[in-house]
């Protein structure tokens, strides 16, 4: 009897083990970039004597204001896709290899809930030289910070 107690008691448990851990699956999804298919970008060879220029993108949101949060990003016309906001603010943070050249930095802010615009669209042009080999943008809000190495 002792023991098939002892082995119902094993069952419920691991019953509840596996169904929190689906519930937590959907509570805290997988990082979406990891989900999508691979880009060109991505997938393809890059020859030896190219010149590629890693880009990274750092997203935050703006905690010294209220309702000011980032809404969504684009990086040479490609989405950036945005998880909830942690403690310190983080959105996103994302890898290019990109070819020296221009390209466009666009994000949208959520000002306010109330007052009329709700959110404002910015956009900065970003030019990559060839002597650069790497480039940290970090955006916080409405503002945004290039620098480059």
């Amino acid at each position: 009897m002792k023991e098939r107690l002892k082995i119902l008691f094993i069952f419920f448990v691991s019953v509840a083990i596996v169904y929190g851990s689906f519930l937590a699956s959907e509570k805290y999804p997988k990082n979406p970039s990891l989900t999508t298919k691979a880009s060109f970008v991505k997938s393809r060879y890059i020859h030896p004597d190219e010149k590629v220029i890693r880009v990274e993108i750092k997203v935050l949101d703006d905690t010294t204001k209220d309702h000011h949060d980032i809404m969504e990003v684009k990086f040479n016309n490609q989405q950036i896709p945005l998880l909830k906001a942690d403690a310190l603010g983080r959105r996103a943070r994302k890898y290019y290899q990109v070819k020296p050249g221009t390209y466009d930095l666009e994000w949208k802010v959520s000002k306010s809930k109330s007052t009329w615009p709700r959110s404002k669209s910015y956009k900065k042009e970003i030019t990559l030289r060839e002597e650069n080999k790497f480039v940290y943008i970090i955006i916080v809000g409405e503002n945004v910070s290039v620098s480059t190495s």
